[in-house]
């Protein structure tokens, strides 16, 4: 499990000095933001279809072979990528494509190591290693933010694939190793999976996930609260603090280093995760969003957004833990691709609704943000209280 760990740590410090380097490198050749936004646009796209397709195959061919293949193209293409651009500038369609391609990968990967977790773990440790692949994220993610500044600044785009393609070489061979011992199980999986199997075409991998709607639905409300947080984020640094960048940095700073300690809370078995805590990750947000409100008091929101992000991340933990239980082995790849997909579609309807009333103002855009946010807040209450019941009637049965 240390060695899954550390590779999601080294990959993650990749992806995060590539996704600010295709910012930098698109906004640089264009001078304006429309190519970033249509990279972002298409990895949206690729997320609606990319991740159903993927957790068939990892059903099917089983999750090692997936996760060296995929870790292995990560390392290739940005390796490629950093020899192309020795001596010249990349162009802006070889920076979407190669954006494209790398995004496609990440989501399997993705997919790869939610389905590998509960196989390199026992149930009774499953919680505290989902600590540690969280603590890993946000970690490699913090780092690779510093790195870049670093690399922006004083290195050519050469150079910043260089040391992008280093991290993926070390998390290839992170992943590599800890699928060393896997042989015997994969091979399982493999037998109950055969290609005709009720996962044969897309339709039939939503047929088999609406057995699993209410906790695919449930597990995903915690994404629109993250999109509406990075896009309020920008608006809210230009109105409460004059603009200045300095606190854009703070606030994703306190948010990140928050959801890091909150990894490591789990990981080091400090505390255990629950759905309070995705109940308390919305009730933060809600304070986040009331304090946009109210100038007067927008220091506190530090401290709100320091809170926020240790809620999240026990939530994610909980919801990841709570999944990998309940999923049955043999289908865990597709029902986290449909997840993936559930997500990504709350992502992009906030997203919409969010951009759209703020052309209506500011204030108009918070209070969006709150009524959705409520509903979340009233969703939870409503999943515990339904799940409580349907527990305490399994309990009167056994007991009976």
């Amino acid at each position: 499990m240390r060695h899954l760990a550390l590779g999601e740590f080294f990959t993650n410090i990749g992806n995060a000095i590539l996704l600010l380097a295709f910012a930098k490198f698109l906004y640089d050749e264009t001078g304006q933001l429309w190519a970033f936004s249509f990279a972002f646009i298409i990895e949206m796209v690729l997320a609606l279809f990319v991740p159903m397709m993927a957790g068939r195959v990892i059903d099917t061919k089983g999750v090692k072979d997936i996760l060296r293949f995929a870790s292995a193209a990560n390392l290739l293409i940005c390796l490629s990528y950093a020899l192309m651009v020795t001596d010249s500038q990349i162009s802006v369609v070889v920076l979407l494509l190669a954006s494209m391609v790398l995004s496609i990968v990440k989501l399997v990967l993705k997919l790869s190591v939610f389905s590998l977790t509960p196989e390199l773990s026992d149930d009774k440790n499953l919680e505290k290693n989902n600590g540690w692949l969280a603590s890993a994220l946000q970690g490699g993610q913090l780092l690779g933010m510093v790195l870049a500044a670093f690399l922006l600044t004083h290195g050519s785009q050469s150079l910043v694939f260089a040391v992008s393609s280093v991290f993926f070489l070390f998390a290839w061979v992170c992943y590599t190793l800890s699928t060393c011992g896997l042989q015997h199980k994969v091979q399982q999986a493999i037998d109950v999976n055969p290609r005709e199997s009720i996962f044969g075409t897309i339709n039939e991998q939503f047929k088999v996930s609406r057995k699993f709607a209410p906790l695919l639905l449930i597990s995903n409300l915690d994404f629109s609260v993250v999109a509406m947080f990075n896009l309020l984020l920008a608006a809210t640094v230009a109105n409460l603090f004059d603009n200045d960048p300095k606190w854009l940095s703070i606030l994703d700073g306190a948010f990140a280093i928050a959801a890091l300690l909150g990894g490591m809370l789990v990981a080091k078995k400090l505390r255990c995760s629950s759905i309070f805590d995705s109940i308390r990750t919305q009730v933060f947000f809600l304070g986040c969003l009331f304090i946009l409100l109210f100038p007067n008091i927008k220091y506190s929101l530090l401290i709100c957004t320091f809170a926020f992000g240790v809620s999240l991340s026990l939530s994610t933990v909980f919801w990841n833990t709570m999944l990998q239980r309940n999923f049955p082995a043999e289908f865990k790849g597709s029902l986290a691709g449909a997840r993936n997909l559930i997500s990504s579609i709350y992502i992009g309807v906030c997203s919409i609704v969010v951009s759209f009333l703020h052309e209506m103002g500011f204030s108009i855009a918070v209070v969006a943000c709150i009524a959705i946010t409520t509903i979340n807040v009233l969703s939870f209450l409503i999943f515990n209280y339904k799940d409580s019941s349907k527990r305490n009637i399994e309990i009167q049965g056994d007991l009976s």
